[in-house]
């Protein structure tokens, strides 16, 4: 095998690797003639790479990359039967019942991994695979929803209205492969080991596109059963509306998810560069030929678990007319949002405090595996609106609350997704290490899942390989924002008004996961290097504690129209600011991340991963004033009804780019986290394109064995620009036009403007600052022809 790079794209053989005697850097040899050798390339390795399809297009970058396109189709089949039943049992009680049923089919692109790439006919011919090797995902989601509403006048400034609803959400997603053993046949062992593990892994291969049959978190089937109890009163007296009233939730989830049942393993460029120069040797496809992988991990249930979740508010709200000009208003809401359980205690945590893994309802454990209840949580508000005036043409409003909130992690940082009903196998090795012994191969990279239950700090480090451990604080302190708002409203004419605001915000309490486990920038083994030497075994951690903040602050313009004349429309404008100091836990913070390390979880406080500097909306609605009664009447029947009856609306947005933190192509801690060093120039140009968004040579990896100084979330993608427009014709006849028959175009992204992805932020990458995919949808028109009567 030659490196595709060329000659200034070395290779070298891993199984060289030697130490070198006074000096932390070993050396290796590279191939001769920087040519692979039969003897050293794996079979299944070989076999992984033949079922790439054949590049069918130039590419670029000496025709290497972007080089293969794909359209695959996208299916979508949704029914939807609501029915409703109301009631008036008498003058002073009103009833309802409403039931809805749901039930929706999508095969579509995985959003999620690398995708699409279908199984060449060749590769077909010589193993079991599916149409794609690097495919799509199906998903069959069935909803039902019901809701019971009982409404009592008991004196004519007393109202009480109850409430109670049921809501389950039942979604199975699966890969597209599922059922067919495509590793086994590939000759990947211990892999298909069921019907949820079927297909292809998920293989990240450095320089090209990996291939998966799916997303590797897949099949997942978290169903959600969530009922609702609500009790509201409404009492006037005098100046006073006084409501107050509570409201109870228990939500039953069965959350059965899988976060790499078949497996994920990664070949990068380190197993295959110069130990002296990672950063510009080395080749991901030639690390893949090797079958040597540098990590690799596999997670998931051997049976599902249910939980219960119970969450309790009361409220009191008084809105004061204190005059004709000036209202108040005041409240406060208690929220008590209880720790979950589980229906047979099967729930584990994590105790940081003494290294090891405790078990609900054992040895004292309480049933929330030691999470607290936090009881103190009173949230305030006030508001007040003033008629500056006395018009009502110019009125102030402004308020400020504290509310509470429940803040849920990943679905895969779940405490329910542990050890011993979650199996989690993490293997990670040193990017240089001395002779290949004990490296996983591809061809047979993990061991058979065993149900292991450690009651010890020791029995947890001996085990291997390693488990994913996840734990949640036990003070599950609850998270809490605090907003405020001033706004002034003036209105300039009958139907038109403007308004200006400043709205703020901070979250306080929130989510922010870590691995107290990090491994430090070094030479050598990865085990002396670990942040918790007792546990020096366990690679990864996933610990959730309630720690995180975040602050926005925004000015925000609106002009809003009302109908006259023809024409309704609504012009928003947005210039904000949102910094936390890492990602939600639920979202994974967007392109900005978490930060660097976790010794200093507080240094990378930057833009939120949703960051939008400006937002600009603007929505209307026009009836074209031709035809018959209009300002431009033809004054003759046949031509009014053709120019006539015409409506034009639409939607415009343009908005900025989000954040994004440059990385490095090769890292340069040794298996420790390593961000590259931002040089003089700031990396940003002047006039950017997708061929090159920044400038990559304002970063530079950073000496080895130190972390980067790079910001978080210092680059801004591309913003979006997108027009959607309709156009309406209705033809009304018949006896006092009662009968209509509409026509609609509508065009969705009507110039077809791209909305460009992310760049590649990887430094030291030969594609790196190039944007090479977009998020929104392609241009999309439909017609339309309806008859109403």
């Amino acid at each position: 095998m030659i490196a595709a790079g060329g000659p200034n794209l070395l290779i070298f053989d891993p199984r060289s690797t030697r130490a070198v005697p006074g000096s932390n850097t070993p050396v290796r040899d590279p191939f001769p003639g920087n040519i692979m050798p039969a003897s050293a390339i794996n079979p299944v390795g070989r076999n992984v790479l033949s079922i790439y399809p054949t590049p069918n297009s130039t590419g670029r970058v000496n025709g290497l990359f972007d080089n293969f396109t794909s359209v695959p189709n996208r299916t979508v089949t949704d029914n939807v039967y609501t029915g409703r039943f109301d009631h008036v049992v008498s003058s002073k009680d009103n009833i309802f019942f409403r039931y809805t049923y749901n039930n929706y089919n999508l095969q579509a692109p995985q959003g999620q991994a690398n995708c699409c790439l279908p199984t060449p006919a060749e590769a077909a011919a010589r193993f079991t695979l599916g149409p794609f090797v690097a495919g799509l995902q199906d998903t069959l989601l069935t909803t039902q929803g019901a809701a019971f509403n009982w409404t009592r006048i008991l004196k004519p400034n007393l109202l009480h209205e109850f409430r109670a609803g049921f809501a389950r959400t039942n979604p199975l997603t699966t890969q597209q492969d599922i059922g067919i053993n495509a590793a086994t046949s590939l000759g990947i062992r211990n892999i298909n080991l069921n019907r949820q593990s079927s297909g292809i892994p998920n293989i990240n291969i450095a320089d090209i596109t990996g291939i998966s049959g799916g997303p590797g978190f897949l099949p997942v089937n978290p169903l959600q059963t969530h009922y609702q109890l609500d009790s509201a009163w409404n009492w006037t007296v005098g100046k006073h509306t006084l409501k107050f009233g509570w409201h109870i939730v228990r939500r039953d989830a069965q959350p059965f998810v899988n976060e790499a049942v078949r497996g994920v393993m990664n070949f990068n460029r380190a197993f295959t560069s110069n130990p002296a120069s990672p950063a510009t040797s080395g080749f991901g496809p030639a690390t893949l030929l090797t079958g040597f992988m540098n990590s690799g991990n596999r997670a998931g249930l051997f049976e599902p678990f249910y939980l219960r979740i119970w969450e309790n508010s009361l409220y009191f709200q008084d809105d004061i007319k204190l005059s004709r000009r000036l209202t108040l208003n005041l409240g406060v809401r208690h929220e008590a949002f209880l720790p979950e359980t589980e229906k047979y205690d099967r729930l584990p945590n994590f105790d940081l405090g003494t290294l090891k893994v405790i078990y609900a309802g054992q040895n004292g454990v309480s049933r929330t595996a030691g999470k607290q209840t936090n009881w103190k949580n009173f949230g305030p508000r006030i508001g007040l609106a003033y008629d500056l005036s006395g018009s009502g043409k110019t009125i102030i409003r402004g308020g400020y609350s504290l509310v509470y909130f429940p803040d849920p992690v990943t679905a895969n940082g779940q405490i329910g997704l542990n050890i011993p009903t979650f199996f989690t196998q993490s293997l990670v090795f040193a990017d240089f290490p001395i002779g290949m012994q004990g490296v996983a191969t591809i061809d047979n990279p993990f061991p058979l899942p065993q149900a292991v239950q450690p009651r010890t700090t020791a029995e947890l480090n001996a085990l291997n390989p390693s488990p994913r451990i996840n734990g949640h604080s036990f003070l599950n302190r609850t998270p809490y924002m605090q907003t405020w708002t001033a706004n002034l409203q003036r209105q300039l004419t009958g139907s038109l008004m403007v308004e200006i605001d400043y709205a703020g915000s901070t979250g306080m309490n929130l989510a922010q996961a870590y691995n107290p486990n990090e491994v430090q920038p070094g030479p050598g083994a990865l085990a002396p290097r670990r942040l918790l030497q007792p546990l020096n075994n366990v690679n990864n951690i996933f610990f959730v504690e309630y720690r995180s903040r975040s602050s926005f602050h925004s000015m925000q313009l609106k002009a809003t129209k009302r109908y006259e004349n023809g024409l309704q429309f609504l012009a928003a404008y947005t210039w904000g600011k949102s910094l936390d100091y890492t990602g939600s836990v639920g979202s994974g913070g967007g392109a900005s991340g978490g930060p660097q390390t976790v010794t200093c979880l507080d240094c990378n406080r930057g833009p939120s991963g949703f960051d939008v500097r400006h937002r600009a909306v603007f929505s209307y609605v026009y009836d074209l004033p031709f035809g018959k009664g209009k300002k431009m009447d033809a004054g003759n029947k046949v031509v009014n009804k053709v120019i006539g009856g015409w409506q034009m609306s639409g939607i415009t947005t343009l908005t900025t780019g989000r954040p994004f933190t440059p990385g490095l192509a090769a890292g340069v801690n040794n298996g420790a986290p390593s961000w590259p060093n931002r040089l003089a120039c700031s990396g940003k140009l002047d006039n950017p394109t997708a061929d090159r968004w920044f400038d990559p040579g304002c970063f530079a990896a950073p000496p080895a064995f130190t972390y980067g100084n790079v910001g978080r979330g210092i680059l801004y993608s591309p913003g979006n620009v997108n027009f959607d427009t309709s156009f309406v014709k209705n033809n009304r006849f018949g006896a006092g036009e009662r009968f209509n028959v509409q026509f609609r175009f509508e065009a969705y992204n009507l110039f077809n403007t791209p909305y460009f992805g992310f760049p590649n932020a990887s430094i030291g990458s030969p594609t790196a600052g190039r944007i090479t995919s977009t998020v929104g949808e392609n241009r999309s028109l439909q017609l339309a022809l309806k008859f109403e009567f």
